[in-house]
């Protein structure tokens, strides 16, 4: 296993590792509580048949169940270096602590293999494949959500609370104030059935800590929804008609998309207390019907002991319960392996400290 505390690049070893020194027999034995302290988690399931967007990745881990699967696969090495490259030296539009030319906000790829980047400096910019700019909006304030794609649309938000609609061309289709605030970390807008959520912050913007639901097509506002605790990196997948998220604790929830009831939430470990330690992993729902969340608990030494907690997507009860090595400050991504099964594969480690 990966020995290094610190940082997120131990992710990619770790999963290498655990292949080899897991057993298939204990990782099914997960769910029976077995406890083993595992970062690759693999079941013997139902084939994956994710079902994607009619965009290559239409939003923060590619799809809305937010499984981070692609049935897309890289055909050589990436040896030679990338074909293209691009830096942001444009100023910020509006004052901020963070430094000019930051990229936190993952791309989004829409039908016709285009690529949609934000930058917290304010600007998204849509490039063909070969990297020519096609154009470039200028936002109003800062950006720091994940883009989201819908079938003719692409969805902004801003540090100053507004969430923005424009057609594939750049033109502005409406701009809504969602809230006075959102956290300038990288959280994720949520767009699908003529909905987009939106995170925003009604503690001065530090965290986010109320979910704010738009029309897709006039930008009015629905409903809105504060979770029980805030939320850091806001992720929310959909499925069935239903929004499914978790908080800064771990804690899933899942409300209706449409009206933003409360369908049902649980604890980080379910019914189990457990002294929690801020997260800022996320919830994703599996092909199986399984809802995936990464979580921290504070160990006696007062650090944080990362898990990966199953929950029931139909009423949200406890499958199961595994720590992980480090802490889990990741939202987890599910594919099928080998044989059908699938693999639940988390990004473990503290946070690292922000770009010089």
């Amino acid at each position: 296993m990966c020995s290094m505390k610190r940082g997120l690049h131990c992710a990619a070893l770790s999963v290498l590792a655990t292949l080899a020194t897991c057993a298939p027999d204990a990782l099914e034995a997960l769910g029976e509580e077995a406890g083993i302290s595992c970062s690759f988690l693999q079941t013997k399931l139902q084939a994956h048949k994710s079902s994607q967007p009619e965009h290559f990745w239409s939003g923060k881990n590619g799809d809305l169940l937010r499984t981070g699967y692609s049935p897309h696969v890289v055909k050589s090495l990436l040896e030679p270096g990338p074909d293209w490259s691009f830096e942001e030296t444009e100023k910020s539009v509006a004052p901020s602590s963070v430094e000019n030319g930051i990229v936190r906000a993952a791309p989004v790829i829409d039908k016709d293999e285009n690529i949609y980047l934000a930058s917290v400096s304010g600007y998204l910019r849509k490039f063909s494949r070969n990297g020519t700019l096609l154009w470039k909006y200028t936002a109003r304030s800062q950006i720091p959500a994940v883009p989201a794609l819908t079938d003719n649309a692409v969805f902004i938000a801003t540090q100053a609370g507004e969430v923005v609609a424009l057609d594939v061309a750049g033109n502005e289709l409406w701009a809504a104030q969602a809230g006075n605030v959102s956290g300038s970390d990288t959280w994720s807008l949520t767009a699908g059935d003529g909905v987009v959520v939106a995170a925003v912050s009604t503690i001065g913007g530090k965290f986010n800590d109320l979910l704010v639901a738009l029309d897709t097509n006039t930008g009015k506002i629905k409903w809105s929804f504060r979770p029980d605790y805030y939320v850091y990196n806001f992720l929310g997948a959909v499925k069935d008609g239903s929004l499914v998220f978790s908080d800064s604790h771990g804690a899933p929830y899942r409300l209706d998309l449409q009206t933003g009831e409360l369908i049902w939430k649980n604890g980080p470990a379910g019914s189990q207390p457990v002294e929690a330690y801020r997260t800022t992993g996320g919830a994703i729902v599996g092909p199986n019907g399984v809802v995936y969340v990464t979580s921290n608990a504070k160990t006696p030494a007062g650090d944080a002991s990362g898990y990966a907690t199953a929950f029931n997507f139909a009423d949200g009860k406890r499958l199961w319960r595994a720590a992980t090595e480090y802490a889990a400050n990741n939202a987890a991504s599910i594919g099928e392996i080998v044989n059908g099964r699938l693999g639940l594969i988390l990004g473990i480690g503290d946070n690292p400290d922000p770009p010089l």
